[in-house]
C-alpha cells in the first residue's frame, strides 16, 4: 500500500484527497500538519516530511484535530530542545481499529532517556495526550534519535 510523501519545505501543495470532505467536522488536520511542518523546517532548517495512509479518513472530530496537532507540535517543540536532528518524520496511518501517528526523529540527544526523572516526566507528558485522545502512547530510542507512536480509537464510519 503506498502512502503520500512530500517534504513539506519543497512543494506547498496539499495530498491530493478523493471524496467529499466536511471541513466543520475535519478541522483540517492535514493542512494544519503541512503548514506546521512547513514552518519548522523554514525556522530549523531540519527536514520535516508528512507521509499520508490511503486510509485515512477524510475528516475527524475538530477535538481529536486540534490534539492530534498539538500533540504533534508539542513533539517538534521536544526535538528542537533536544538538537541535532536533520530530519523529523510524521507518518498519519489506520492500522486495524486505531489511527495511528508516528513522528521518527534523527535529534543526536534523545530526550530523557538515561536519566529516570527526565524518563518519567517526558511519558507523563506523552500518556496525557494519549488519555486526552483516548488511546495509547510508545516512545522508543531508535539508533540515534527518538521514535513516538500514537495510536487513538478510529471514528466509527469513517
Amino acid at each position: 500500500m503506498s502512502a503520500q510523501s512530500q517534504s513539506a519545505g519543497r512543494e506547498g501543495r496539499e495530498p491530493r484527497r478523493s471524496g467529499p470532505r466536511d471541513r466543520s467536522a475535519d478541522g483540517d488536520l492535514v493542512p494544519r500538519l503541512w503548514t506546521m511542518l512547513r514552518q519548522y523546517q523554514d525556522s530549523t532548517g531540519v527536514q520535516a516530511r508528512l507521509r499520508i495512509g490511503r486510509r485515512w479518513p477524510s475528516g475527524l472530530a475538530a477535538v481529536t484535530t486540534r490534539n492530534l496537532a498539538r500533540f504533534v507540535e508539542d513533539s517538534l517543540q521536544r526535538i528542537s530542545g533536544r538538537g541535532g536532528a536533520t530530519h523529523v518524520d510524521v507518518e498519519l496511518k489506520v492500522e486495524d481499529d486505531s489511527l495511528v501517528l508516528v513522528m521518527n526523529d534523527d535529534a543526536a540527544v534523545s530526550a530523557g532517556f538515561g536519566d529516570p526523572s527526565a524518563d518519567e516526566a517526558v511519558m507523563q507528558d506523552l500518556h496525557g495526550w494519549a488519555l486526552l485522545l483516548g488511546g495509547h502512547v510508545a516512545m522508543l530510542s531508535i539508533g540515534s534519535g527518538t521514535m513516538v507512536r500514537l495510536a487513538v480509537p478510529r471514528p466509527r464510519g469513517r
